[in-house]
């Protein structure tokens, strides 16, 4: 038998149904890319009247805008950015699909070889979006987990405070404890 992973498909809707999804999601983060829509559209490969019409769709279901156009032409000189809305959506939409990554990633679906250890935290170092935890594991022994700042932060994880280390064979996560010691 092939080996069977968990996959999904995200998109954000309202009573009123679908808003964003990974097309819209795709296409804005190309628009901020390359600063205009005419050319994220070209890098997808859609037409241009294809993209706007799909932005227009997610203005609509949104109730507000989420691009800002500037008028070009062929000389140029046109351009487009994503509004305060566009990029709190944007946002919003990656969060949610790298937290179920996440758990499809690294929940019952990959405990095979892996172990878990319990120890304290005694630093967190940060560098650009990564963050390097030194646990005192009880052994005692201390290990290093490396992790993305976004994980430290929303598992509210502290210096001193005590943590499950899941050890698997390629690296080392922390998470933190449901009843802290």
């Amino acid at each position: 038998m092939r080996k069977v992973k968990p996959s999904f498909k995200v998109w954000l809707e309202t009573e009123g149904g679908y808003i964003f999804g990974e097309g819209p999601f795709e296409l804005l983060k190309r628009v901020q890319e390359f600063g205009t829509l005419s050319q994220a559209a070209d890098s997808m490969g859609m037409s241009y009247r294809h993209a706007w019409g799909m932005i227009k769709r997610v203005e609509r279901a949104l109730g507000e805008p989420i691009l800002r156009t500037r008028k070009g032409g062929r000389a140029g000189g046109g351009g487009a950015q994503l509004t305060e809305a566009g990029i709190r959506l944007l946002e919003e939409f990656s969060e949610i699909k790298g937290r179920l990554s996440e758990i499809c990633l690294h929940e019952p679906y990959t405990t095979v070889g892996t172990g878990s250890l319990e120890g304290m935290v005694e630093s967190i170092e940060a560098a650009g979006d990564k963050a390097t935890l030194k646990i005192r594991i009880d052994a005692p022994q201390t290990v290093k987990s490396t992790t993305t700042k976004a994980v430290v932060e929303r598992l509210n994880i502290r210096e001193g405070e005590r943590v499950t280390v899941r050890v698997r064979v390629t690296s080392v996560a922390p998470k933190r404890l449901k009843d802290p010691k």
